[in-house]
């Protein structure tokens, strides 16, 4: 459906199907009752909302009958509140569980995701409040957070740093301590050890380093803290299981073009990867910083980039001819209206930004398998070291080309602004 579509076209659709085609439940003497279809929102304590969360669905590009599987789990289980004498503040996990129990059909199929995007608006909305439905915190949830306060105020962690530790303290602690109230002052060194090589066998060696880089940052939390009897930093040593150094696996530069002209630039998701793919190739991009860049990093003015890097650092970086050219084509014909400023965006419902590098990484092997090229390593990283490689037949110094973003400055800015005025008059108009 269209994203300028209105509200009046959707009841259309849905009043033409029915909105509740049949919510079923079992009273206590095991008869059962019927609301039946063509109840007419607002309904129930859900049904004054009912209008802006059809608009927020709208907007991320579902079809008709997708819809109309949201709308009737909305009504559903507001007209059971309603027949309980529930409040919507009341809902919480346990309610939940006893919708579903004596819904016809109990949950259906797409339904998870219709009841965390439902429960994701109304908490938005203030309707719901935030622990009613996760459940009081327990012990293991309250150190975390502390841990996940240390991290974010006293260490400046990343979003994608915060990502990646707290799951693994959360297994660890959850793995150690199971059922019982976690003590952290019974932790020792054979509990780090033991969990380390579980995960090693698990996620593989090659993973193993970062995992005990995670136990080495909690450990010095704790320290600060206090919380163990024993300093257990040392314990968790820099990890001997390093493979050995090896030159980074690269593409030939006519590889990289066979790569690119494997792209379907007759298809929106073709032309999508083809500006995702120039990005990582033309400017060494991390695919990380192709996931997280934003409509306010394109500098039209100016022909530039802004690129959010590790650690808060901020490049800018002339956009070339070819990039530019396909990153207004994509603006221009291919992306779908969403009110997400992600530059890249799913093409299929719902219109957001990729969920993480995981995607990118299955777009490159995908795209590796179209130019029938079978490298040793697939993921994005590839790209930014071809061309760093080809950076340096071409002349760049080795210390220029560690440096990162100004190789590719020095290589591009020359050649950028002119070819690319063109472009940018045609995305302006």
């Amino acid at each position: 459906m269209p994203a300028d579509s209105t509200w009046a076209e959707v009841c259309v659709v849905v009043s033409g199907w029915g909105l509740f085609p049949g919510f079923w439940e079992s009273d206590d003497d095991g008869s059962s009752q019927a609301a039946r279809t063509q109840q007419i929102l607002p309904f129930g304590p859900i049904g004054f909302l009912v209008d802006d969360f059809a608009a927020s669905l709208i907007g991320e590009g579902y079809a008709p009958y997708t819809l109309k599987t949201k709308y009737q789990l909305a009504g559903d289980l507001s007209a059971w509140l309603a027949r309980r004498g529930l409040p919507l503040a009341a809902l919480d996990a346990k309610h939940l569980r006893q919708f579903y129990a004596q819904r016809h059909g109990g949950c259906r199929r797409g339904d998870a995701r219709s009841e965390q995007q439902l429960l994701e608006f109304l908490r938005a909305r203030g309707a719901i409040p935030l622990l009613a439905l996760q459940g009081k915190p327990n012990a293991i949830d309250e150190e975390m957070g502390a841990y996940e306060r240390f991290l974010r105020n006293e260490r400046g962690a990343s979003a994608a740093t915060l990502t990646s530790y707290l799951p693994v303290v959360r297994r660890f602690l959850a793995i150690k301590f199971s059922s019982k109230q976690p003590c952290l002052a019974d932790l020792q060194a054979k509990d780090l050890h033991r969990f380390i090589l579980r995960e090693a066998r698990r996620v593989g060696t090659r993973h193993a380093g970062r995992i005990m880089g995670i136990l080495r940052s909690f450990t010095r939390f704790l320290k600060q803290r206090g919380a163990t009897k024993f300093d257990l930093t040392a314990a968790v040593t820099a990890s001997p299981m390093r493979p050995p150094a090896q030159l980074p696996r690269t593409l030939a530069p006519n590889e990289v073009k066979r790569l690119l002209a494997g792209c379907d630039r007759r298809t929106p998701c073709g032309r999508r990867d083809h500006a995702i793919l120039l990005l990582l190739a033309r400017l060494g991009l991390r695919g990380g910083e192709v996931l997280n860049l934003t409509l306010d990093d394109l500098d039209w003015g100016h022909g530039e980039l802004i690129v959010h890097g590790k650690g808060s650092r901020q490049d800018r970086l002339p956009l070339p001819q070819d990039v530019g050219a396909a990153l207004v084509d994509y603006l221009r014909h291919v992306r779908p209206a969403s009110p997400t400023r992600r530059v890249f965006i799913r093409m299929q419902a719902p219109w957001h930004g990729f969920s993480s590098t995981a995607s990118l990484c299955c777009l490159m092997r995908r795209a590796l398998k179209r130019a029938g090229l079978r490298p040793p390593f697939t993921g994005t990283h590839l790209l930014r070291h071809s061309l760093a490689t080809d950076l340096l037949r071409r002349g760049a110094s080795l210390r220029e080309t560690s440096c990162g973003r100004s190789a590719c400055h020095v290589c591009w800015l020359g050649s950028v602004r002119a070819p690319l005025a063109s472009a940018l008059a045609a995305y302006r108009a």
